[in-house]
Parts: C-alpha cells; structure tokens; sequence
C-alpha cells in the first residue's frame, strides 16, 4: 500500500490529467486524435508510474523489463531507457538472478500475480 506521500502525489497527478482536454481540433482526422489521445494516455501514466516510490516493474514472459519506475532505475543506477530489455542476469549477481527468474517464471507459469516484499529477498 503506498504511504501517505505518495497517494498525495498520486492525487496531483490525477488532479492534472483530469485537467486536460483529449477533444481533437475541428477538421483534425479521427487517427490523428487518436494518437494526441494515445500520447497524452502514455505521458500519464508515466507520470504515475514514475510517482510510485516503491519498485514498480512489469517483465515479459522472458524476464525482460518492458516497463519500470524511476525507483527501480536509480536503484541499479540506470536510466528507465537503459532498463528496458534488460533481465536480472544483466543487473544482479548470478544467484539472485536466478532466485527472480524462479518467482517470475512461477508467475507465468500459474498466471497469478505476484507482489514480492523486499523482506523476501
């Protein structure tokens, strides 16, 4: 659950897109509004994922990042781009990596969710 901080920031953020208007210009083609739409989507919820202080990451059936926050990034001293495409293997000793690549594969293998504390590692 996030702490106090983080649902008041979560709150600015929701607060600023719920500000902002997706209606498309007057003669503005229906695929172009959908990518304004899609653009703004995107930013969005960059920004709410990067709000999350706790590691926030979603992985590929191969243990690859395809997404993450800032919180995992700085921890491993790397930009969110630089994450990307990565897997434990790249980034943490080889036993560690292998403990992750278990959890995450028994993830999707059962195809149940999995919320890792850090007093598991």
């Amino acid at each position: 659950m996030p702490d106090h901080d983080s649902l008041k920031e979560i709150e600015k953020v929701l607060a600023h897109f719920s500000s902002i208007k997706l209606d498309a210009p007057v003669g503005l083609e229906n695929n172009a509004a959908q990518g304004a739409a899609k653009s703004v989507e995107e930013r969005f919820l960059r920004m709410m994922i990067d709000s999350v202080p706790d590691y926030l990451f979603v992985k590929d059936t191969q243990s690859r990042f395809v997404v993450a926050n800032r919180a995992v990034a700085d921890d491993l001293d790397l930009s969110v781009a630089d994450l990307i495409g990565k897997t434990d293997f790249d980034l943490h000793p080889r036993a560690l990596a292998e403990k992750y690549f278990s959890d995450e594969q028994s993830v999707v293998e059962t195809g149940e969710a999995s919320i890792i504390s850090k007093s598991d590692w």
